[in-house]
């Protein structure tokens, strides 16, 4: 299983590349990694609280993922325009 800091250095591998960044934009997006995993853990943890019921749960994680999944499409679908 990876770290955060590792899937932090595949991402801005895969952004950057060989790409010479500002120290600034790589820190700030960096710090944007990090909240959003931060954000996305915090939401994960919300599934364990004793109120959420299991379909609850899964339901609530479906819906992230599908989030996600729509996000990644549009960027994609944005570049190849």
């Amino acid at each position: 299983m990876k770290t955060i800091q590792q899937e932090w250095e595949l991402f801005a591998k895969s952004v950057f590349g060989a790409e010479d960044v500002s120290k600034v934009q790589y820190t700030e997006m960096k710090k944007a990694f990090f909240a959003g995993a931060t954000a996305m853990f915090a939401m994960v943890q919300e599934t364990g609280d004793p109120s959420v019921t299991e379909d609850q749960g899964v339901a609530h994680l479906d819906a992230l993922q599908d989030e996600a999944v729509a996000f990644m499409r549009s960027v994609i679908d944005a570049r190849r325009n």
